[in-house]
């Protein structure tokens, strides 16, 4: 995500500021760091946020570090513990001197989301399972079934 208005920028999900999106699974670190420019000493920078279509609520982030030569400023903030099935729509303001970006308008849109999924299993439910049958007949003992670790061969006696 990339706005630009009143000569400042603001930019997220990208490599050197990353974000949150997709499909997030439980314990994934929900942070997000923020990329302005020009950097100000007054650059404030607030995450909006909305969680499964509730009511608007906002994180504060704070300064990470300046990159003077790229002429960037870096902030960064952590989302809240989430749920699994918990949808979470968001979106980035940087205020400065009575500068927003992006405009009110479209901040409130929150055009980034990601929603909390829960850990696929180990197992995958189309990978083939192969199992092998013994059979035991009346003439097996307990003697005659072979014991330890690997599959049960049975033969008769």
């Amino acid at each position: 995500m990339r706005s630009q208005h009143d000569g400042m920028s603001l930019w997220y999900g990208a490599p050197d500021a990353p974000a949150p999106e997709g499909d997030i699974q439980p314990g994934t670190d929900l942070t997000i760091t923020i990329g302005v420019q020009p950097i100000d000493a007054s650059n404030r920078v607030e995450l909006l946020y909305r969680l499964n279509h509730g009511s608007l609520q906002t994180v504060e982030a704070r300064w990470l570090r300046n990159d003077l030569s790229q002429h960037v400023q870096y902030f960064r903030t952590s989302f809240p513990v989430f749920r699994i099935g918990d949808m979470v729509e968001y979106a980035v303001v940087c205020r400065c001197a009575g500068r927003q970006v992006p405009p009110a308008g479209e901040a409130e849109l929150l055009p980034s989301s990601f929603r909390v999924v829960a850990a696929e299993s180990h197992l995958s439910t189309t990978a083939p399972i192969e199992l092998e049958a013994y059979v035991l007949t009346t003439e097996d003992t307990y003697d005659t079934v072979p014991k330890g670790p690997g599959p049960v061969v049975c033969t008769p006696p």
